[in-house]
């Protein structure tokens, strides 16, 4: 009956051995890797690894930045496999070259130099170990901070230059305009003359005026009147863009300066006619008067029939005379004595 009992307790035991002996090399190689993680870039081997017998060696990985190297080893310096179980391993040779280390790839913080804006007046660009500014128009300096005077080149062709912060401004003269004054103005659009023709001109313009009227734009008449060679032999009436004359007789022409022949119109009925300026005359027949010859001379208002009765004509006079007397004024007696010797 105890050799039964016995068998199971001793299957129990060889059990929990074997369960604490996977445990065991569960947790060696759990410890091993972690030690391999936690020195990155270091591999060791035991001497039964290598061909040239029992030593320790350290093969070195690549890296970009080697860390501060260990203390030399030497023979009493122990070899850690990993993080809860060490051995010394002696060498029939001391190990002079000391184990190097290796570190990954460090992390750099960028440095953002246009964080504090510096570029007053202008783009912000980083760059390793500084930045550059890109400046707006009318900007200078390495951070945009000085203000060209663009006035120093004369921009503005017809006007005043006028400085600012990030530019200029051009005051035109009359008759300009343009961001530089450098376009003329057609005044002539308007139609500023009124009362005459516009010539535009560089900066301005000029108006033809008509006769009768003066003024920059032609808007003032001129009074003719003024002058007395206008309306040399009449009376001047002044009109818009002009005057008139009325001529007193005898004259005719725009100025009254014309004469006119009354002469050819046969003015003198009786008589020869004159013509004279302004006016004419007449040299009357005899037996007519008046400025045209046109009156007839009462003849008889003279008596001129000495000895009879005067009867009056155009232009002269009959006398019809007294018996015993003759003669166109009844001057002579028939029985005179010059009839005597007839």
């Amino acid at each position: 009956m105890k050799k039964k009992k016995s068998k199971p307790c001793a299957v129990a035991l060889y059990t929990l051995g074997g369960a604490l002996l996977v445990t065991g090399l569960a947790l060696l190689v759990t410890a091993a890797v972690m030690a391999t993680w936690l020195i990155p870039g270091r591999k060791e081997t035991l001497a039964s690894d290598n061909p040239g017998g029992s030593k320790l060696e350290a093969v070195q990985k690549t890296s970009a930045t080697p860390s501060l190297t260990s203390a030399p080893y030497t023979e009493d310096s122990p070899v850690f496999i990993n993080s809860t179980t060490s051995a010394k391993i002696k060498s029939t040779e001391p190990l002079t070259t000391a184990l190097p280390t290796t570190r990954g790839p460090q992390a750099t913080t960028a440095v953002n130099h246009c964080a504090k804006n510096p570029c007053l007046h202008g783009i912000c660009e980083n760059k390793d170990g500084g930045y550059t500014c890109t400046c707006s128009p009318g900007w200078t300096g390495h951070n945009c901070q000085k203000d060209i005077v663009e006035c120093t080149s004369k921009p503005c062709q017809h006007g005043t230059c006028a400085n600012k912060d990030d530019g200029y401004t051009c005051t035109c003269s009359t008759g300009w305009t343009g961001s530089n004054c450098d376009q003329d103005v057609n005044e002539c659009v308007k139609n500023p003359c009124k009362h005459g023709t516009c010539v535009n001109k560089d900066g301005g313009y000029t108006c033809t005026c008509p006769p009768g009227w003066t003024g920059q734009k032609c808007e003032q008449y001129i009074n003719e009147c003024t002058s007395k060679l206008n309306c040399q032999h009449g009376t001047c009436v002044n009109k818009d863009g002009g005057y008139k004359c009325t001529c007193s007789p005898g004259w005719t022409g725009k100025k009254c300066e014309q004469d006119i022949n009354e002469c050819t119109s046969k003015p003198c009925k009786h008589g020869a006619c004159v013509n004279k300026d302004g006016s004419y005359k007449c040299t009357c027949s005899p037996g007519w008067t008046g400025q045209n010859c046109q009156q007839d001379i009462d003849e008889c208002n003279s008596k001129p029939c000495q000895h009879g009765t005067c009867v009056n004509k155009d232009g002269g006079y009959k006398c019809t005379c007294s018996p015993g007397w003759t003669g166109q004024n009844c001057e002579r007696g028939e029985f005179s004595y010059s009839n005597l010797y007839l």
